[in-house]
């Protein structure tokens, strides 16, 4: 058998592969190497498949022996970075994904992916480093901008966090969790209007999240809106009745604490927990006894 044989075996792999018929492709691609051992392309193809089963072990195998034959392909470390990455070893992960920057330094994933790393590390400066010359290579990928915010937002630099977050925004209008994060800033800058302005923008894509509801309620509790705050507080107990303790002993709402609305707010809630009150369809009522 010769090389071009090898070649019919991929292919067939190929066409497996595009079907979804893993399982055959993998078999015409082990084909084509047992034909041809130095045949990189079905060894990466075989890596590819195994990635998405989450067989990552074989996976890795599979992309050093294409990275064996073919070490000037860009995509082959960045694969194998990424099998790295789940796999937990993520100092050979920043291997795999600078050889691939090395190889291509226009490579927006390898980037992004090195800043997640750094990040995960607290190397908050290196993280924003590489978050930036993502956002060079590809500025419209909104999660780049997202994670950049959230390092500067942790670096303290908080106006660079504003702009990277309604950077973010704007190429997706509809993450809520940039709009939450944003709030967040505009919150420890003492920009109450603003926080609840984008909390509340937040809620509307996403009106399941108890720490947003939470922390609106902190956002009305120093505007000393009792009310408001209550009722952002029940609808984050009515998502999470374990919020109640939180809140309980949150400084964060001393401004409101001594009021009568929410004093009883907690004491009911606390009661209504413990199984003192109970509801039904008629509303809420004490029981007997």
């Amino acid at each position: 058998m010769t090389p071009r044989d090898a070649d019919l075996y991929y292919n067939l792999g190929l066409v497996f592969h595009q079907q979804g018929d893993l399982e055959a492709a993998v078999a015409e691609y082990k084909k084509a190497i047992e034909i041809d051992p130095q045949h990189s392309a079905a060894y990466y193809c075989l890596g590819n498949i195994y990635k998405a089963q989450g067989n990552l072990e074989p996976a890795e195998v599979a992309y050093k022996n294409a990275i064996q034959i073919n070490p000037r392909d860009a995509g082959l470390h960045y694969n194998l970075g990424l099998v790295y990455h789940n796999l937990g070893d993520l100092e050979a992960a920043i291997v795999a994904y600078k050889n691939a920057i090395q190889i291509n330094p226009k490579d927006a994933g390898a980037h992004y992916n090195l800043g997640i790393i750094y990040h995960s590390q607290e190397d908050l400066e290196a993280a924003v480093t590489e978050y930036k010359k993502a956002i060079q290579i590809n500025p419209q990928d909104a999660n780049t901008h997202y994670c950049l915010g959230v390092a500067y937002r942790k670096l303290g630099d908080l106006e660079a966090a504003i702009v990277a977050y309604k950077n973010a925004i704007q190429i997706n209008p509809k993450d809520a969790d940039a709009y939450h994060n944003l709030g967040l800033v505009y919150y420890s800058q003492g920009d109450l209007e603003a926080a609840v302005t984008e909390y509340k923008k937040a809620i509307q894509i996403n009106p399941q999240n108890v720490l947003i509801y939470y922390n609106l309620a902190l956002a009305y509790a120093l505007k000393n809106e009792v009310v408001l705050s209550v009722e952002s507080l029940q609808a984050a107990m009515n998502l999470d009745e374990e919020t109640v303790a939180k809140a309980r002993l949150d400084s964060g709402f001393d401004r409101i604490r001594e009021s009568l609305e929410f004093q009883d707010f907690i004491k009911f809630k606390l009661q209504e927990i413990n199984g003192v009150v109970h509801r039904n369809d008629s509303g809420i009522k004490r029981q007997n006894g």
